[in-house]
């Protein structure tokens, strides 16, 4: 592999660790708002079951609302570990590509974060797995 190819690649994996970092602050944004919606719909909920409510309703919401946001932090949890993982990759390419000269440094580094990239891709497909599992739970008719 020569050092233009190389520097191509890493330049590449940059942009593709960008984006996804950007997916993933997108995502966790849209899933803290959906759970900031849910936790006063459930406080909401809280006052009318302490009051004694024993409308069936009430209480299914609540169950489900806090079921809701077990679910969901785990989901938001997981894309944090991501982000943060995807952190490392992009300064590990930011040290390979800026601060190491030597080639064979640097593509022992690449193999290091091709690991760590890989480890990282079954964390996604594991954390869309569980979003998409949750999307047809949802949408799942009763």
């Amino acid at each position: 592999m020569t050092q233009e190819l190389f520097n191509t690649l890493v330049d590449d994996l940059i942009n593709l660790i960008l984006v996804f970092i950007g997916v993933f602050f997108s995502l966790f944004t849209l899933l803290y708002s959906f759970i900031v919606s849910k936790k006063e719909q459930l406080n909401i909920l809280d006052e009318a079951v302490n009051k004694g409510s024993d409308n069936i309703l009430i209480k299914r919401g609540h169950k489900e609302a806090i079921s809701y946001i077990k679910d969901t932090r785990v989901v938001t949890n997981l894309i944090l570990v991501l982000v943060v993982f995807l952190i490392i990759a992009l300064s590990l390419n930011f040290v390979i590509k800026y601060f190491i000269k030597e080639f064979s440094k640097q593509f022992f580094l690449f193999k290091i974060n091709f690991i760590l990239l890989s480890f990282l891709s079954v964390l996604i497909i594991i954390s869309l797995v569980i979003i998409l599992k949750k999307y047809f739970k949802t949408i799942m008719l009763r």
